[in-house]
C-alpha cells in the first residue's frame, strides 16, 4: 500500500483513517492471538509508532463503525427528505392558494424556498439526567451540544442511527450549573506551531465562576478562564476577532478574553445589577454600500467595495472605517446598553421593560429594511427619529442599527439604535447625541404569558424565534409588520414539558474562500451632472442622496439595495442548514426539522 498515493485526503486526515483503522482491528487482533499482525499493520500504517495499544487514544471511541453507520442512515434520510419535501412544496402550493383566497389578505405562513425554512416538527429528543440550561450546535459537524445543572456538558450526533439515543461524550465540565455554551465564529490557530491545524473552541460558564475552553470537535480541554467574582451569565465569541470572548457576570461586570493568550485584556462596570446576557455586532456580516459618482460594485461580505471608473476600467478600494466591537447588555436593572468594546464607552441606554431582560440580540441587515419601512412609513408615531438617520451609511460601518430584547414580563421589544458620536479628526466615539444617548422603542411583542428567556433570528432576517417558560417556542413575522402594524406569530412549537431554557439555529455553512457576494449599482454620473446639494438629486419627484433613493419602494427595502438583498438572499438559500435545536426544564434536548 502507497500511501503518499491517494490525492483525496489530507495527510491529517489520512492519518485519522489509519488510527481508526488500527482502533477497528485491534481487538479482532488480540481475539484471534494475532498481536504480531497488528504491530506489522501499525507498523504500515503508522510508521515511527510505538505505543501500540494506544494509538488511537486521541479519536473517539468506535469511530469506524459510527461513521459506517451515519453514512448509510444518511444515504436513506437523502431519499426520505426528497420525497417528504415534494409532498411539503405541493401542500405550501394549495395553502397558499387559499390564504391569498381569504378576504384578499396574504397570510404570513412558510414559502418554498428554503430560505424561508421553518421548523413544524421534533425529530429526535435526547434526555440527560439533569436541567438543561443551554444548547449550541457546532458549525460543521453535526453534533449539539447541552449544558446542564450539574455541571455537565452532553454532546449528542444528531445524524447517526443509533437509536439508543445515547451521547458521544459526556464532559464533566464544571463544578456548578452550565449557563451558557458558545463555539467559536470561525477555525482558530490555538497552538500557532504551524503545525497542528486551526481548530473550532467550545468555551462553557458556569457559576463556579470559570470559563472552560475545549477543542469542539475532540472534547479536549484546553484551558480555564478565571476573573469573575460572582456567577458567569453569558459569553460570546466576536465574529470580526475568533480569538476574542466576552462574558457578563452578575458581578455587573463585562469582560473580554483573549483565549489563546488565556488573559482578560478588559474589564468594566455596565448597569447596577446582574447582568444576563450580551451579544457582539460584526461588521464582517453587514454589507458595506459605497454610493458615488462612480460605477460602484457592492462587495455585501468584505469590509471595502470597489469602485471601476466608467471610462478607464480602473478599480480602486475604498475601505470603511473599523471602530471594533460594539456589545449589548441586559440586565436585572431593567436596562440594556450598547458599548463599546476597546473603550468601554456606553453609546446608548435601552428602557421600556418592566422586568428583567432575560435575552438580547442584534437583528441582521436583512432585517432593517421591514422596520426602516415601517418608520418611514408611520412618522407620526415616531416623532423624534430623524427620517435622515434611516439611510445614513454610517451605520454600515459600525455594524448594527436594530435589536430585540427579551423579558421576564412576557413580551419583546424591538429597538432603533442611536450611532456614537464620532470625533472625526480622532475617530474617537463618545455617548449619542440623539435621543438623550437612549434607543427608540419602535415595537413591542406580545404573544408569550410567561418569562421569554432565549432569542434566536433567522439568517434571512424575517423571522424572529423565541423561546418561553410558557414551555412554547414562538416564531414572529416581521413582515407582517407593514401589513398589519405590529409582529405576527406564525407559529408555535409545542414538545417540551418544561420551561423552554434555550433555542439554537445551526450557522450556515462556510463561505468558499473567495467566494464574495458582488453586485453592480446603478451608474450615477448622469443624476450628478444635473447638480444638486450635498449630492442630492431629483429623481422623479423623489430625493436621492449619494445614490440610495430614500423613498421606500412599497417592497420592504429602498431603491438603490434591493439587488443587494436579492443576492444575499439567494446566497442565504445555498448556505443555511435547516436545523433547529431548543432545550428546557424538562431535562430534553429536542432537534426539530
Amino acid at each position: 500500500m502507497n500511501l503518499n498515493t491517494p490525492a483525496i485526503l489530507t495527510e491529517r486526515q489520512q492519518t485519522e483513517l489509519n488510527k481508526a483503522i488500527l482502533q477497528y482491528i485491534h481487538p479482532l487482533c488480540n481475539n484471534a492471538n494475532q498481536p504480531e499482525l497488528y504491530t506489522r499493520l501499525q507498523q504500515i500504517l503508522l510508521p515511527g509508532s510505538n505505543d501500540s495499544p494506544h494509538v488511537s487514544k486521541d479519536i473517539i471511541e468506535q469511530y469506524l463503525e459510527k461513521k459506517w453507520s451515519t453514512v448509510l442512515r444518511l444515504q436513506k434520510k437523502i431519499i426520505d427528505l426528497e420525497n417528504e419535501l415534494a409532498n411539503v412544496r405541493s401542500i405550501i402550493d394549495i395553502d397558499n392558494i387559499q390564504e391569498q383566497q381569504k378576504n384578499g389578505q396574504v397570510a404570513p405562513i412558510m414559502g418554498k424556498d428554503r430560505v424561508d425554512w421553518l421548523p413544524l416538527q421534533s425529530l429526535h429528543s435526547f434526555q440527560t439526567q439533569s436541567i438543561v440550561n443551554c444548547v449550541t450546535i457546532h458549525p460543521v459537524l453535526p453534533l449539539v451540544f447541552c449544558g446542564c445543572n450539574d455541571g455537565s456538558i452532553y454532546v449528542w450526533n444528531f445524524a447517526s442511527d443509533d437509536e439508543s439515543n445515547l451521547p458521544e461524550k459526556v464532559i464533566k465540565a464544571h463544578l456548578k450549573n452550565v449557563h451558557q455554551l458558545i463555539i467559536s465564529w470561525d477555525l482558530i490557530d490555538y497552538y500557532g506551531d504551524g503545525i497542528t491545524d486551526p481548530i473550532y473552541i467550545l468555551a462553557s460558564c458556569s457559576s463556579d465562576l470559570t470559563i472552560r475552553l475545549y477543542n469542539a470537535s475532540t472534547y479536549q480541554h484546553l484551558r480555564t478562564l478565571r476573573g469573575h467574582e460572582h456567577t458567569i451569565s453569558s459569553i460570546k465569541f466576536s465574529i470580526d476577532s475568533p480569538e476574542i470572548l466576552y462574558s457578563v457576570s452578575r458581578d455587573t461586570t463585562v469582560r473580554s478574553w483573549n483565549v489563546i493568550e488565556g488573559n482578560c485584556t478588559r474589564s468594566f462596570v455596565a448597569h447596577s445589577d446582574w447582568v444576563r446576557d450580551l451579544d457582539i455586532s460584526s461588521k464582517s456580516q453587514t454589507p458595506q454600500l459605497t454610493y458615488n459618482t462612480k460605477k460602484n460594485v457592492v462587495n455585501a461580505n468584505a469590509g471595502a467595495s470597489t469602485s471601476m471608473d466608467a471610462s478607464t476600467n480602473a478599480y480602486s478600494i475604498t475601505t470603511t472605517p473599523s471602530y471594533g466591537d460594539f456589545i449589548l447588555t441586559c440586565s436585572s436593572d431593567q436596562s440594556a446598553r450598547l458599548t463599546h468594546a476597546q473603550t468601554s464607552t456606553g453609546i446608548a441606554l435601552l428602557l421600556g421593560h418592566t422586568h428583567v431582560i432575560q435575552c438580547i440580540k442584534f437583528l441582521p441587515w436583512l432585517s432593517n429594511s421591514y422596520l426602516d419601512t415601517f418608520i418611514l412609513s408611520n412618522p407620526d408615531l415616531f416623532p423624534t427619529i430623524p427620517q435622515v438617520l434611516l439611510t445614513d451609511p454610517i451605520y454600515n460601518q459600525l455594524g448594527y442599527k436594530y435589536c430585540i430584547t427579551s423579558s421576564r414580563d412576557s413580551t419583546l421589544k424591538i429597538w432603533l439604535l442611536p450611532p456614537p458620536n464620532i470625533i472625526a479628526s480622532s475617530q474617537t466615539l463618545l455617548p449619542s447625541q440623539h435621543n438623550s444617548s437612549h434607543a427608540w422603542e419602535i415595537t413591542t411583542l406580545r404573544g408569550h404569558i410567561s418569562w421569554v428567556k432565549s432569542i434566536q433570528i433567522h439568517p434571512n432576517g424575517k423571522y424572529i424565534f423565541s423561546g418561553s417558560d410558557d414551555k412554547t417556542i414562538k416564531i414572529w413575522d416581521l413582515g407582517a409588520l407593514n401589513v398589519t402594524g405590529s409582529v405576527g406569530v406564525v407559529r408555535s412549537l409545542m414538545g417540551h414539558e418544561g420551561f423552554v431554557t434555550d433555542i439554537d439555529m445551526a450557522r450556515m455553512s462556510r463561505r468558499k474562500k473567495g467566494g464574495h457576494l458582488i453586485k453592480e449599482t446603478v451608474e450615477q454620473e448622469e443624476g450628478n451632472k444635473k447638480g444638486g446639494k450635498d449630492g442630492e438629486n431629483e429623481k422623479n419627484g423623489k430625493i436621492e442622496k449619494n445614490g440610495r433613493i430614500s423613498e421606500p419602494n412599497g417592497n420592504g427595502g429602498f431603491h438603490g439595495i434591493d439587488e443587494v438583498e436579492k443576492d444575499l438572499l439567494k446566497e442565504i438559500e445555498v448556505r443555511i442548514k435547516c436545523v433547529f435545536v431548543s432545550c428546557a426544564t424538562d431535562n430534553l434536548v429536542k432537534v426539530w426539522k
